[in-house]
């Protein structure tokens, strides 16, 4: 057999397997998988192989990709969801698949206390280098421990850092590290706790729709491979120095919980990010009138008041209500905190760009190269220009599910929204700190499952 009939059966082979529907979602899931792989190598294993401005445009372009495709795919209702598979499975099958869980686990529980090694924290007082995440997390939760009112400014003689800053963490950021502080563990091994048991769920809500060993193996190994990329390819301290994995975690609980109908489970899931990292705030009212279209309206009421009744609880009364101003000035805090990290570091050369900028991440180097004007008006204006793009995405999301809504499952719908607005929320964000990226990264993780689980709808699936 010379080269070119080998070519052209393997050409005829590849156009057999396209062909037809299952054919084109190979295609859909195979490229979903490869836009996910590129948006996770930008911030791990490709970092640093393009220039900054092409690594913000792939970081950008591959997470869109991800979430179009995947409406993409199952629009027209032409794919149906995954559903429990009939029956369990034997009892070696479980045995291996909570052993490849536990594998993974381990892995990256090894590899990311080497990554805590490279920052030991002793005392949140006097810490003195790296990032002030930790410390400033361990010092509210000091304060609201010995009765004090956490929310005022944490000034230089308070701390090992030589500037003051005014809190910026809601709640739920912070006082979930009361449990490890009382038990006398590193916060950011309960950080990466709250990640493995978002994992676990994962795991175990594609575990039950595999219909066959080698889909279930490989989606409950799916996570650590990201986790481990991530700790593998670790650029900038994200898991030494901040515990980012916590609200990772809190976000994959609420990706799950939009596959779901309990109003308890999304209302809690969407409460934890709400109260922690609140970029999902925009996107809330469009999941609201979602969930207000396509289920009993008393389902959106009930989630909208018990969100509601949280924050109340949780950050109203203990908080708010002693000082009505502490939001707004964690936010003017920021603010300020944005203006510094567009400016050149202490360490830079005045001839060099400043370097938070030029990470391969967000689109401010734009701004700061294309505008005229002050480095205030600069960042006002990047800012301005993040809210109005966020905004915009949720209504542009909301006129197609209105025009569209009888031809996507609205679960389908909210995972697919949800995933393209945090990459349009976190890749226009003003300060890009790299782990922050994890949260739209590690959201790709359930979209995947869902894309392989897949199959041809029936007709009766479709009406």
């Amino acid at each position: 057999m010379n080269w070119r009939t080998l070519v052209s059966r393997l050409a005829s082979g590849l156009k057999t397997s396209l062909a037809g529907e299952s054919g084109k979602l190979r295609l859909a899931q195979l490229f979903i998988v490869v836009s996910a792989l590129v948006e996770l190598g930008m911030l791990s294993f490709l970092k640093g192989t393009f220039d900054a401005y092409t690594s913000s445009f792939l970081m950008l372009l591959s997470g869109l990709a991800v979430g179009f495709a995947f409406l993409y795919l199952f629009y027209g209702k032409k794919y149906a969801l995954p559903s429990l598979s009939p029956g369990g499975r034997p009892g070696w099958q479980k045995i291996l698949l909570s052993a490849t869980f536990l594998i993974g686990f381990v892995i990256a529980a090894i590899l990311i206390q080497k990554e805590f090694d490279q920052f030991v924290i002793e005392d949140f007082y006097t810490v003195t280098d790296g990032s002030d995440v930790i410390p400033q997390i361990g010092i509210l939760v000091d304060r609201f421990l010995s009765g004090e009112f956490p929310y005022r400014w944490i000034y230089a003689d308070d701390w090992g850092f030589n500037h003051h800053l005014f809190p910026t963490y809601l709640p739920l950021t912070w006082m979930p590290f009361i449990i490890p502080d009382l038990l006398g563990l590193d916060y950011r091994w309960f950080a990466f706790f709250v990640l493995a048991a978002s994992f676990a769920a994962c795991s175990y809500y594609f575990v039950r729709r595999s219909t066959d060993l080698l889909s279930a193996l490989f989606l409950t190994a799916l996570p650590f491979i990201f986790l481990i990329a991530l700790i593998v390819w670790d650029h900038e301290g994200m898991f030494s120095y901040a515990v980012e994995t916590q609200v990772v975690g809190f976000y994959l609980f609420l990706s799950l919980a939009l596959m779901s109908r309990s109003n308890w489970l999304r209302a809690v899931s969407m409460l934890l990010c709400l109260l922690s990292r609140y970029a999902l705030v925009l996107w809330i009212p469009l999941f609201l009138v979602v969930v207000l279209i396509r289920e009993p309206r008393k389902n959106a009421f009930l989630i909208a008041g018990l969100l509601g009744l949280g924050v109340a609880i949780i950050y109203g009364l203990p908080f708010l209500s002693q000082d009505w101003t502490i939001f707004q000035q964690g936010y003017d805090y920021h603010t300020t905190a944005a203006f510094a990290s567009w400016e050149l570091q202490p360490w830079q050369q005045p001839d060099e760009r400043p370097f938070a900028l030029y990470k391969g991440l967000g689109f401010g180097w734009w701004f700061y190269e294309h505008l005229s004007g002050t480095l205030v008006e600069k960042v006002n204006a990047y800012r301005q220009f993040h809210a109005a793009v966020s905004l915009g995405i949720v209504l542009l999301s909301g006129v197609f599910f209105w025009l569209k809504k009888e031809e996507m499952d609205y679960r389908i719908f909210l995972l697919g929204s949800f995933k393209i607005y945090l990459v349009i929320f976190y890749n226009f964000i003003q300060i890009p700190f790299g782990y922050i990226y994890m949260v739209p990264i590690i959201l790709s993780l359930p979209i995947i499952g869902i894309s392989l689980l897949s199959r041809p709808a029936t007709q009766l699936e479709r009406s």
